[in-house]
């Protein structure tokens, strides 16, 4: 149950954070290429061939590197979780 002393939203700030910080510092082991396509796919909504248009590869290329580059994030992510 929620505390009146606002408890439970800094519980909420400190594990957004830590989950912040590990998918940055995930992302920062990931090529370059690999961050970029993943940033413009996710976070700036972008079609394959609009990405594969700006970092010249074919649209097929694009999607086998977003697979291969989420895939890598993945296990890193994963890897950071069993660290703690």
């Amino acid at each position: 149950l929620p505390q009146a002393d606002g408890q439970n939203n800094v519980e909420s700030n400190v594990i957004a954070n830590e989950t912040n910080a590990s998918i940055r510092d995930a992302m920062g082991q990931l090529a370059p290429i690999d961050q970029q396509i993943i940033y413009m796919r996710f976070h700036l909504d972008m079609k394959f061939s609009e990405i594969a248009e700006l970092i010249k590869l074919t649209p097929a290329a694009t999607k086998m590197r977003l697979k291969r580059a989420s895939n890598r994030l993945r296990e890193l992510l994963e890897h950071a979780k069993t660290a703690r």
